[in-house]
């Protein structure tokens, strides 16, 4: 036999006991704790300085105090003392400082609002009640609705739907004062969109429809009726345009000059005149695919004998060909140079007339070059572009020791061409070259520029290498390089020369 209920655990009176009032007073304490319950806070690890009776808190771990070792349980305030409870599954209480409910699921407190279903449900009401035809009922002043930002993975966008079942049902949206219709705009009965209005919410009036093919109007009435009196004036859309006792429009030309296009008023028909090429220099194209109409000239019909009058070329070749003479163009339309080795230009200072300007050789071979690379090459300036950066190593008698030998900062920038090793008796010797900016000086291990091709003797006296494989071989003015003796034996003096093409 238990001795406790099974789900709050409440303690139960055993036969024969004696003092069961203490049993019975227990579970009182327990039900007054537990029924209802609610707690002060949930935030606490260690008890308030001065509880009242009746208080109840959530302990919150590590609790401390008088709370110690009771993690997770329900602290009471009873008899001046702390009575503790373990909360079970399907227990909810009311949160006092955050007005919120929660409920344990038999390991963790959850919002009680996960275990109310807002999706599919059959009717809701906000702030009034929802019925079996409206069953979404909103009682408000205002209602929003606001486009998910992009900022919070929605769109930016928004649309309100309305959507009905068939062509002969009604989407619309309904207008009304007092629960009695007075506008109604939407799918009323069919595709189209209409606009209606009511009095009194049982005689309605069709003010507009919107055609759902065509996207035309159609006005309901008269129109003329809702006109002032001294602007009686309308389009009837319904007589053809032919007979509706409206404005007798007519159109003109405009302007001070040109040829006009507008012809006659014949009835309803505005006449407007052809435009014609008059010759084959000219081409008119009715470009119905895009509503326009296309002029251009057509140089191949031109020819420049033909040419006549004010506007015409001064000296246009006599002969009959389309060539223009020599004659035609003067200095100061660009004329015939008057001998070799001249150029255009002006040799006085300020504006005036074009001058003939004598050109060299020189200068002319300068002109010809494609590129700035091809001018170095004939002023023959190539070889002041070569340098070479000798960095001497002296073991002072003894074979050269291993680690760094020094620095030296480059003040231009090249382009490492080759390296050459001039030692002074043969042995053996491997180099490494370090280089960095003056920002980061000094350069370290991890700056090698020479990556497995180091300047290397092998028992010899000399070695070059032109190849430079894997090398970072391009140099900025003002980086610092330092020199590294890897291994080293029997070589005392040796010269590192890099060949370098300046930039």
């Amino acid at each position: 036999m238990t001795t406790e209920t099974p789900r709050a655990g409440l303690p139960f009176i055993a036969a024969a006991q004696a003092q069961k009032h203490v049993t019975h007073n227990e579970a009182l304490a327990e039900l007054d704790a537990l029924l209802g319950a609610r707690f002060l806070d949930r935030d606490l690890a260690s008890p308030p300085a001065s509880p009242a009776e009746g208080d109840a808190y959530l302990v919150k771990s590590p609790a401390t105090d008088a709370w110690a070792g009771k993690d997770g349980k329900i602290a009471f305030c009873l008899d001046g003392g702390w009575r503790f409870f373990a909360p079970f599954a399907g227990l909810v209480a009311l949160v006092i400082d955050e007005s919120k409910f929660i409920a344990f699921d038999g390991s963790a407190w959850n919002d009680y609002a996960a275990y109310v279903p807002l999706d599919n449900v059959s009717q809701l009401g906000v702030n009034t009640s929802a019925d079996a035809t409206n069953k979404l009922a909103v009682t408000s002043n205002a209602v929003l609705f606001a486009a998910l930002e992009a900022a919070s993975s929605g769109t930016g966008d928004i649309r309100f739907t309305v959507n009905k079942e068939t062509g002969s049902n009604t989407a619309s949206l309904l207008f009304q004062n007092g629960f009695s219709g007075r506008a109604e705009a939407g799918l009323a009965g069919d595709d189209d969109f209409h606009f209606k209005v009511s009095p009194d919410g049982s005689t309605w009036t069709e003010a507009m429809v919107l055609d759902k093919s065509s996207g035309l109007i159609t006005l309901a009435g008269d129109p003329t009726s809702a006109l002032h009196a001294a602007t009686k004036q309308y389009v009837d859309a319904h007589s053809g345009g032919g007979g509706g006792g409206g404005e007798a429009n007519t159109a003109s030309n405009v302007g001070t000059a040109g040829t006009g296009v507008f012809k006659t008023k014949s009835g309803v028909d505005l006449q407007f005149k052809k435009l014609n090429a008059a010759s084959t220099k000219l081409t008119i194209t009715d470009d119905t695919t895009n509503s326009k109409i296309d002029i251009d000239i057509a140089p191949s019909n031109i020819a420049i004998s033909a040419l006549s009058g004010a506007g015409a070329l001064a000296a246009k070749n006599t002969a009959g060909s389309s060539d223009i003479d020599n004659a035609a163009i003067t200095y100061a339309k660009i004329q015939n140079i008057s001998a070799t080795d001249k150029i255009l230009g002006r040799a006085t200072s300020g504006s005036g007339t074009v001058e003939e300007i004598a050109c060299t050789p020189a200068a002319r071979a300068l002109l010809d070059d494609a590129s700035a690379a091809a001018m170095v090459t004939t002023l023959g300036l190539d070889n002041t572009r070569i340098a070479a950066i000798a960095f001497v190593m002296d073991g002072g008698g003894s074979a050269i020791a291993t680690g760094i030998k020094g620095d030296l900062m480059i003040p231009f920038d090249c382009t490492i061409a080759s390296a050459t090793l001039l030692a002074d008796q043969a042995g053996s010797i491997v180099i490494d070259i370090w280089k960095d900016s003056y920002a980061n000086y000094p350069p370290t291990i991890a700056d090698t520029i020479t990556a497995s091709a180091k300047p290397t003797l092998s028992s010899a006296a000399k070695s070059q290498d032109a190849t430079l494989t894997g090398w970072t071989t391009s140099i900025s003015a003002g980086q610092t390089l330092r020199f590294n003796v890897d291994s080293a034996s029997t070589v005392t003096r040796v010269t590192l020369v890099l060949e370098v093409v300046k930039s």
